[in-house]
Parts: structure tokens; sequence; C-alpha cells
């Protein structure tokens, strides 16, 4: 009986790091980073009203004019128009939509 209790222990330490071993971990996935919601450091409408004004400042100014530098004019002067026209339109907030202010007196 005085071998046993050792033999066991002895045992018992043999196996103990067999069932303690390290579970495999799968490798992390990499996420990529989030999609840029800027263009340039605009935002996407701005960059869409300087690119249609660019055209068609492009496409009126040769129209009208011909020489070497009239299409390169057309589009400077038409991104500065989209440009002006994009920072002067009123945008309404996203938080809080638009909705009919109805008086007591017009609903009756």
């Amino acid at each position: 009986m005085r071998m046993l209790s050792p033999m066991v222990f002895a045992a018992f330490l043999a196996i103990a790091p067999l069932s303690a071993g390290a579970q495999t971990v799968p490798a992390p996935v990499p996420v990529p980073p989030p999609a840029s919601s800027t263009i340039l450091g605009m935002s996407p409408n701005q960059a869409l009203a300087i690119g249609v004004g660019m055209i068609a400042g492009g496409v009126g100014m040769s129209a009208l004019a011909e020489g070497p530098f009239t299409t390169v004019v057309g589009s400077i002067a038409g991104a500065l128009i989209g440009n002006w026209w994009y920072a002067t339109q009123p945008m309404p907030s996203r938080a809080t939509p638009m909705r009919y202010q109805t008086s007591v007196a017009e609903a009756n």
C-alpha cells in the first residue's frame, strides 16, 4: 500500500501534461479596413458635383471657343462652379427628417 500511492501520483503527473495540452486556435482572419467615405478629402456628393461641373465646363467651353487651352479653362471654371453650387445648397439634416408643420387651426 505504501508503494501504491506514490505510483498513482507518479502516473497522474505523467498523464497530466497530455490532458492539459493547448488547444489549436485558428489564425485570425485579417479584416480589411473600412471603406473610406471621402474622396480626396471631400464627400462623395461634393466630388460628384465638381466632376459634373468639370465635364460640363470643358464641353461647354470647347463648343463656344477654339484654342489650345479652352477645354482646360472650361474644366477649371466648371469645377469651381460645381464646388460653389455644392457649398451653397441647403442640406437637410439626416438626424431630423423633413416633416410638415401643421398647426391646430389648419387641422380643424
